[in-house]
């Protein structure tokens, strides 16, 4: 029937899903302190009990008990390390163009959370339309970082990928058909 796009996430899925559960834990609650951490520094708010209100609620907008429907480990990796791994990479695009140093192991981290996190469709579509702004805007004020480019590029390029996977096809016949039955007869607003 054809493969799926989200191929770089299965290989970690396949990787830690053979491992002894402690290492998923562990991985796992540095996941969520990744998330934390870079929201901590994302968000520029400077009312720090506004500040973690706001990152507390934004955490708790998910819906963890649904996360084990298809089992803990594939939910997560699937999902909330692919936030994760996006909110570093936005960090460090930032700091790049907010001139702020940053090391090449930093950044070779950032273009792997980038190639692991653009590798699920909602995130690489929603981070095309982020850095596609911040390239516009930094185009339209002539202070371009070419550092940026590499993160465009490899977005553009999942775009591509996702978009040519026949596995995506079948996978969303088959879903639309399991569980949206009457989504043909939605109008376009609903749909929305």
């Amino acid at each position: 029937t054809g493969w799926s796009s989200r191929n770089v996430i299965e290989i970690v899925l396949i990787i830690v899903g053979a491992l002894p559960a402690i290492y998923w834990h562990i991985l796992d609650i540095g996941m969520v302190m990744l998330i934390g951490y870079c929201l901590e520094n994302l968000v520029p708010i400077k009312d720090q009990k506004i500040k973690y209100m706001g990152m507390f609620s934004f955490l708790m907008m998910y819906y963890v008990v649904g996360m084990r429907s298809a089992g803990w480990i594939a939910v997560t990796i699937n999902y909330s390390w692919v936030v994760a791994a996006a909110l570093y990479m936005f960090l460090i695009v930032q700091k790049i163009r907010g001139s702020k140093g940053i090391s090449k192991a930093s950044y070779a981290l950032a273009l792997l959370a980038a190639f692991y996190a653009m590798n699920q469709e909602q995130m690489c579509g929603m981070s095309l339309l982020v850095l596609g702004i911040f390239l516009a805007r930094d185009v339209y004020n002539r202070k371009l970082k070419k550092s940026i480019l590499p993160f465009f590029l490899l977005n553009i390029a999942e775009f591509v990928w996702i978009l040519t996977c026949p596995g995506n096809a079948c996978r969303k016949n088959v879903e639309i058909s399991s569980y949206f039955p009457s989504y043909g007869t939605y109008s376009f607003m609903y749909k929305i």
